[in-house]
C-alpha cells in the first residue's frame, strides 16, 4: 500500500501525485495496480477536475494505464458532481470504444475489459440521464468485447435500483 501513501504524501500537488504512481499502474501485480487506483481515489475528494486532467494522458496510454483510469474514477463517492460524472462518462466511452475492433485481447486488455465491466454501472448510476444515454450508445456497438462489457454491467444491482425498467429493457436488447 505504499503506492497509496505515495499519492497521499503528494496530495498538495495532484499532478505530481498522479505522475508519481503512473509507472506502477502497469505492474505485473494486480495488488499494486489496485493500490495505484486507491491512492488516486484518496487524493481525489474535492479535486476531481485536477485528477481527471492528470489522468487524461493515461487514457491514451496502454491498456493497464486505461484500466487504472477506470478503476480510479469509477467510485461512487467521487461522482457526486454532474459535470465530473459527465467527464468520466466521456472518458469511459473513449476507452471502451478502443476495444470495439479487438479480436484477441492481451492480458492488459482483459484487465481493462474487467474494469469496464463494472465501471460503467457506477458512472451510469451516478448520473442517470447522461449515463443511460452514453451506455445506450456503446450498447449499440457490435464488437464482442463491447457486448461483454454491456452484459456485465447490466448484471449490477445498482442499475436495477436506479431504473429497473430501463435495466430490463437493456438486458432484453443486449446481444
Amino acid at each position: 500500500m505504499r503506492h497509496v501513501a505515495r499519492c497521499v504524501l503528494r496530495r498538495d500537488d495532484v499532478a505530481e501525485a498522479v505522475a508519481s504512481v503512473r509507472g506502477f499502474a502497469v505492474h505485473s501485480s494486480w495488488r499494486i495496480r489496485e493500490a495505484v487506483a486507491i491512492g488516486i481515489q484518496e487524493i481525489a475528494g474535492g479535486r476531481m477536475d485536477e485528477v481527471i486532467d492528470s489522468l487524461r494522458p493515461w487514457a491514451k496510454g496502454n491498456a493497464l494505464e486505461k484500466r487504472a483510469v477506470v478503476a480510479a474514477l469509477c467510485e461512487p463517492k467521487l461522482l457526486i458532481d454532474a459535470s465530473v460524472a459527465a467527464d468520466v462518462l466521456r472518458l469511459l466511452g473513449t476507452i471502451t470504444m478502443e476495444l470495439s475492433r479487438a479480436d484477441r485481447l492481451s492480458d492488459g486488455q482483459v484487465a481493462l475489459r474487467k474494469a469496464l465491466g463494472y465501471g460503467w454501472s457506477v458512472a451510469v448510476a451516478a448520473s442517470p440521464a447522461a449515463g443511460m444515454a452514453a451506455f445506450e450508445a456503446i450498447a449499440g456497438e457490435a464488437g464482442k468485447h463491447i457486448q461483454w462489457i454491456v452484459r456485465e454491467n447490466l448484471k449490477k444491482s445498482r442499475l436495477v435500483r436506479m431504473d429497473g425498467a430501463w435495466a430490463e429493457r437493456m438486458r432484453a436488447e443486449a446481444r
